[in-house]
């Protein structure tokens, strides 16, 4: 069985999103929690949501990312901005070759998940997929990237079709380059371990990291365009968001 992910923070509290995209400097704190999940991604959260609401562990978990939100907040104060390059990479796929970003055409639209276990990440996926065409149609080729072992990326890609490019970045050696990484308690592992996912078995590490929720435009020049960081992984960004921020650097 997969784990089920807490509830999200209260509306007091909402996560980081980016700037407006025509703006495109950096992350700010959104002023308004439903811009940072679409109108069907909100559904399906809420949907989520009700079914898990009466759970223990969710309930312990959710406790937990509220009481480290404003420490995850102050941490990602130090991860990149816009403007930053974003660093090289070569990751393998789904089947084990090796991707190279050098290979890949830009703008590069690159979506970090954490794993096929994650309802999030599933519901996030599969809205970027549904509106892949626009995205695509906006001159941007999608990426996703998660610590996930590649064989896990085979399986993501069967129950999802999924259309786009997904890359391990099994040591998340891309993600702490970028200043995202972040790492759980002892109390919150055990928690999803009741709620039937061993993250130590899954990644392979007695400390296990993964990436914060986070989404890049990179322009020709390898620059971060635009990008969005959210402190609560129940939140993602907008394929909407990502469109428009493709379009404000096609008319730059």
């Amino acid at each position: 069985s997969r784990p089920q992910c807490p509830p999200p923070p209260s509306p007091s509290r909402p996560g980081l999103r980016a700037a407006s995209p025509m703006s495109a400097q950096t992350w700010r704190p959104s002023d308004s929690p439903s811009r940072t999940v679409a109108p069907q991604l909100a559904q399906q959260r809420a949907d989520f949501e009700t079914a898990a609401a009466s759970n223990t562990h969710v309930k312990s978990l959710h406790a937990h990312y509220d009481v480290t939100y404003e420490s995850e907040r102050t941490r990602l104060e130090s991860a990149v901005k816009v403007g930053d390059v974003f660093p090289p990479f070569a990751l393998p796929n789904a089947l084990g070759a090796i991707v190279d970003s050098e290979d890949l055409t830009k703008p590069l639209v690159i979506v970090f998940y954490r794993g096929s276990w994650c309802p999030y990440c599933n519901i996030h996926l599969n809205h970027l997929q549904k509106h892949l065409q626009e995205i695509q149609a906006a001159g941007g080729v999608l990426v996703a990237i998660s610590p996930a072992p590649p064989d896990d990326s085979v399986t993501l890609n069967e129950k999802h079709n999924l259309k786009f490019v997904v890359l391990s970045d099994t040591k998340n050696e891309l993600a702490k380059k970028l200043g995202i990484t972040f790492s759980l308690p002892e109390t919150a592992l055990s928690n999803y371990v009741a709620l039937g996912k061993d993250h130590k078995a899954f990644y392979g590490s007695e400390v296990p990291e993964y990436p914060t929720p986070s989404s890049f435009v990179i322009g020709n020049d390898g620059k971060i365009a635009w990008l969005h960081h959210e402190i609560h992984h129940s939140r993602r960004s907008e394929a909407a968001d990502i469109v428009a921020a493709l379009k404000a650097l096609k008319a730059q």
